[in-house]
């Protein structure tokens, strides 16, 4: 299936910004008509193309990269009201974590510790999504499932995340997609969702992973890759180049945590009932304490104390 792209942009978007879409895109590949003209009632410069649905998907995206650089924040706001025209899908960026090597350590710690870990790296997850803007779809064990509006946040939110939960002695691993997202039972689904899915599997630990088609759409923000090689994901058709975030806004990710430090860092993590029952014996303890000194220094003004002969 064919679709006739018209994005009608602002005027401050001139037709080098529009040509740079269309790169963006890959669009020329499959493009059989592409004018770059203004619209005869409005004047305002538009993208007209003849192109199938993935590049009309990647177009979008890439429409929303250059108006954000070139617009400032009313740029955030644009993917937004195009998927509201449409009931039930719209462009969206993925993004899917996990907790690496998470049986191990539910086994180092033992049950109890483990749900006090699992709920603090929840925290994290769900203030590093605040911060950047995303919505949480779902969780599932000590993975988590959000997306965004635009691909730049859920990148930047994956990499800030990995940084956040080695505090607690773990390491996460992240993928991200971008494309149309279906809507499901009121919740994002279709293949964009699988595909984040598989590629976060592919990622070791500390590891934020996109596809070409993702790192494509973010250039110029800050953000950096190495290429990570061509894989076959399970249930997706052909093989994926992937793409690992080296840099994002001058910082680039730390070396995964060592066996012994992740270990000390994990060895804090104490249930909160707990720490109050410790609380509790240690200030009952405090008191028997009290008390003993207090009859000793009792004891000791008796001129006659139990068990001593009495004075002459």
């Amino acid at each position: 299936m064919w679709y006739r792209l018209d994005l009608r942009v602002r005027a401050d978007v001139d037709d080098e910004a529009l040509h740079e879409i269309g790169v963006l895109a890959n669009t020329y590949a499959v493009v059989d008509e592409m004018l770059a003209t203004r619209d005869p009632e409005s004047g305002d410069p538009r993208f007209i193309a003849r192109i199938d649905a993935p590049s009309a998907e990647a177009a979008l995206g890439a429409l929303l990269t250059v108006i954000s650089q070139t617009s400032g924040h009313a740029g955030r706001h644009t993917l937004a009201r195009m998927q509201r025209r449409t009931i039930g899908r719209g462009l969206g960026a993925v993004l899917f974590t996990d907790i690496v090597g998470s049986t191990a350590v539910a086994a180092e710690i033992g049950n109890t510790r483990w749900s006090e870990l699992v709920s603090r790296h929840h925290r994290l997850i769900r203030g590093e999504l605040r911060r950047f803007g995303g919505r949480e779809q779902d969780t599932a064990g000590d993975g988590f499932f959000a997306t965004f509006e635009r691909p730049v946040d859920a990148i930047r939110c994956a990499f800030a995340a990995a940084e956040a939960v080695r505090a607690i002695g773990i390491e996460i691993r992240a993928g991200v997609s971008f494309g149309q997202l279906e809507l499901v039972e009121g919740k994002a689904g279709g293949l964009i969702v699988n595909t984040a899915a598989r590629v976060m599997s592919v990622a070791g630990a500390g590891e934020v992973l996109v596809p070409a088609a993702v790192k494509d759409l973010v250039p110029g923000t800050g953000i950096s890759f190495d290429d990570h090689g061509t894989h076959h994901l399970k249930g997706i058709e052909g093989d994926i180049r992937l793409f690992r975030v080296t840099e994002v806004d001058g910082r680039t990710p730390a070396e995964p945590l060592g066996a012994e430090e992740a270990a000390e860092r994990r060895a804090s993590i104490v249930p909160a009932t707990n720490r109050r029952a410790g609380i509790v014996v240690g200030g009952l303890a405090a008191a028997a304490v009290a008390v003993v000194v207090g009859v000793w220094a009792f004891a000791g003004d008796d001129p006659n104390p139990p068990g001593a002969p009495a004075s002459p």
